[in-house]
């Protein structure tokens, strides 16, 4: 039996894409990624923080379930400041491409979940020792926010909205619940 190469499944899934006509491309890359991410990638996504470089945005996954959108009540003023809000954690350098990409989500969503950075990982509680932590309790309360938010073990995940619970929990921003 031939050794399992994720470069070599990663082109298998590319010809699968390309030929048949009903499959999209990105969700099937973004799924095999979820797969596919060995110990050190998961590692590095944790570690990095807020990213140098604009990672691609990410496609929707109507696989999944997704907050309902919040009723419009923001004056623009109260829009605009959600949106400076938001950018005042990135470089400045990305505030042209982000602002209206967050703008776009407040208007449409009636939040900003900055949907661009969510993780490309698989959300589970891994082994303790896999979280890169400088101290025990640090990768413990990792671990426990990942169990939290794994959809396997989530009995709720329905009434959660497990993709915005996840962004606000990478982004600190921990708005989701009304």
């Amino acid at each position: 039996m031939a050794k399992f190469n994720k470069k070599t499944y990663l082109c298998n899934a590319l010809f699968i894409a390309l030929y048949v006509e009903s499959a999209d491309f990105e969700k099937i890359i973004y799924k095999l990624n979820f797969i596919f991410m060995t110990l050190a990638e998961f590692q590095q996504e944790l570690r990095q923080g807020i990213p140098s470089v604009l990672p691609e945005p990410q496609p929707w996954d109507d696989s999944v379930n997704h907050a309902p959108k919040r009723k419009d009540i923001l004056t623009k003023a109260e829009k605009e400041l959600a949106v400076r809000n938001a950018l005042r954690y990135f470089d400045p350098k990305f505030h042209s491409v982000l602002a209206p990409e967050f703008a776009e989500e407040l208007t449409k969503y009636g939040r900003i979940y900055m949907y661009r950075f969510r993780p490309t990982y698989k959300m589970y509680a891994r082994p303790i020792e896999e979280y890169p932590a400088k101290c025990r309790q640090a990768a413990a309360i990792m671990l426990m926010i990942q169990n939290n938010l794994d959809p396997a073990l989530n009995t709720l995940t329905n009434l959660l909205h497990m993709v915005e619970m996840v962004l606000c929990s990478k982004t600190g921003l921990n708005t989701v619940w009304r």
